[in-house]
């Protein structure tokens, strides 16, 4: 991504209901240090100080079908970066952030919305995006994730993952649903009791099988607190393994996140001290 300026204090700006910025940064103990002038320096001549400080030019963008558990879950992404480190990520749900009282499927949650949206605000011709009122050019070393279940979209899925994209643009796909990584994250690897539990439903139930299987761990599969146990979710979900079917959907309890964990992990670690 290429940034125009750098300012301490950024400009307030309208943020569109139906998108939520996630800056993920922790300020105390932020790494700046500035060179120490001996004291007999002659200081008559041009005055240069050098800062360094950490300063990641990746771009995440986050375009989600739930609009809840993964707005969690991607937003407390912060407990894991490093002091001093500032990730601009971005989480977008086309169909606005709802309560989550109202479980029947939207306008904005399948995954040719999740495409369309990425269309409206991605022109390919110049490699630009628009978001939040600015600008931005794609480089190739920003990520962009399309976050989705498979539920009830199968057809939906299979029908995106023929349209080519560029390297960084990539689906996370989770079967039946995102509850899956929180599995890993907080319970382990899939026993055959769960798998049987959950596989014996209609693909419109599994979700529902699997949140119920997910509520049994004490104090609940919080995607809050998720983020604190994501070596442990990639652990679980490489011992488990990850596997597609003919069609590239990720089979049962199986999750496409097992990528974006392992790549945002592997890029927050080059900022450590």
């Amino acid at each position: 991504m290429q940034i125009e300026s750098l300012s301490y204090e950024r400009p307030c700006q309208e943020v569109p209901k139906d998108c939520h910025q996630v800056k993920l940064h922790i300020l105390e103990g932020e790494r700046k240090r500035s060179k120490t002038i001996p004291e007999n320096k002659d200081l008559s001549g041009n005055y240069k100080r050098t800062i360094e400080q950490v300063l990641p030019t990746r771009l995440y963008i986050i375009i989600a079908g739930g609009e809840r558990r993964e707005h969690h879950y991607f937003s407390n992404l912060k407990s894991i970066v490093p002091v001093g480190c500032a990730i601009p990520l971005y989480f977008v749900c086309p169909s606005g952030r709802k309560s989550g009282k109202n479980s029947s499927s939207h306008p904005g949650t399948s995954p040719i919305d999740l495409y369309d949206y990425w269309t409206s605000i991605y022109n390919d011709s110049t490699n630009t995006l628009s978001l939040l009122g600015r600008s931005f050019r794609l480089e190739k070393d920003d990520r962009v994730y399309f976050v989705s279940d498979v539920d009830e979209f199968y057809q939906d899925l299979q029908s995106m993952l023929s349209v080519k994209l560029l390297p960084n643009i990539q689906w996370a796909i989770s079967n039946p649903c995102i509850e899956v990584w929180l599995y890993y994250s907080f319970i382990g690897q899939p026993s055959e009791e769960d798998l049987c539990l959950v596989n014996k439903e209609s693909p419109r139930r599994r979700s529902k099988c699997l949140k119920r299987i997910c509520s049994r761990y004490k104090g609940g599969a919080d995607p809050r607190k998720a983020p604190d146990l994501i070596e442990t979710a990639i652990e679980n979900a490489n011992a488990f393994g990850y596997q597609t079917d003919e069609n590239g959907i990720p089979v049962l309890f199986c999750s496409g996140m097992l990528h974006f964990a392992e790549e945002f992990v592997q890029y927050i670690s080059t900022f450590e001290a």
